[in-house]
């Protein structure tokens, strides 16, 4: 089971884990947030962030996807670098913004 973004449930989603491992031991639950759910048995895995060049490559490759005249250039590349930057270079806050990119600037 996928419990995805809890850190806007956080006590709601450790509850209802917490019931549904009780009641179906074998469960494995994926839950991805910015805060641990602290139900025995957790495991986190911390998602690094990319390196600054990664992270303005996957933009560029997807925000091209969604209109085909992006580009990278010395006049949008501090704001493509600050976008980065204030996404904490995580991979799925850069592909969820480069989407928006078919109607906003960088």
């Amino acid at each position: 089971m996928v419990l995805d973004n809890c850190e806007h449930l956080a006590d709601a989603c450790t509850g209802l884990a917490t019931a549904l491992l009780s009641a179906a031991p074998g469960l494995r639950i994926l839950a991805t947030s910015r805060q641990t759910l602290g139900i025995i048995g957790e495991h986190v895995f911390t998602v690094p962030s990319m390196s600054e060049q990664d992270a303005a490559d996957l933009l560029l490759d997807r925000a091209t996807a969604v209109r085909s005249d992006f580009e990278v250039s010395e006049r949008n590349q501090a704001a493509v670098t600050r976008l980065c930057a204030d996404l904490d270079r995580l991979p799925l806050a850069i592909e969820l913004a480069a989407s928006r990119l078919r109607t906003l600037a960088v």
